[in-house]
């Protein structure tokens, strides 16, 4: 992947991109978030709706040096392999030296709402992710193994 700044010089950074339904011990150790199976909304291939199958897919998180005293305008990845595709949900910046990847966290107000990763309102977290409305308008996504 290569960096670029504003003042047009780049950085060249590695990153590892797995399968997100591998099994694999590295791919296993490398996933932040687990458990990730598809609801069937309507009666398909899957099962009938409301069906949630077995596959265990994971999400990763890649983490590369930046020089904190350029502005980023733009990230380029690309594809080194023929046999793969990858999809890519979110770049974030920070200046921050976090050990665990989390900065600091304000403790929310009440919880307002539980939503699923479709939007549908539920009464409780469900297994996988959740998202969770707080009575001062935050939201978070918490995971449910």
């Amino acid at each position: 992947m290569t960096i670029n700044y504003t003042d047009n010089t780049t950085a060249d950074g590695s990153i590892t991109m797995y399968d997100w339904g591998s099994s694999s011990s590295a791919a296993n150790q490398a996933a932040v978030v687990t458990s990730l199976g598809r609801i069937a909304t309507k009666k398909n291939w899957a099962g009938d709706a409301g069906k949630i199958d077995a596959y265990v897919f994971k999400l990763y998180e890649s983490a590369v040096n930046t020089d904190n005293t350029k502005t980023i305008k733009s990230v380029t990845v690309e594809q080194t392999s023929d046999d793969r595709s990858v999809a890519i949900f979110a770049v974030s910046t920070s200046n921050d030296v976090v050990a665990n990847g989390i900065g600091e966290v304000e403790a929310p107000s009440a919880v307002a709402a539980y939503y699923t990763l479709d939007g549908v309102r539920v009464a409780e977290p469900v297994q996988g992710v959740t998202i969770v409305k707080y009575t001062n308008g935050v939201t978070r996504k918490i995971v449910k193994k």
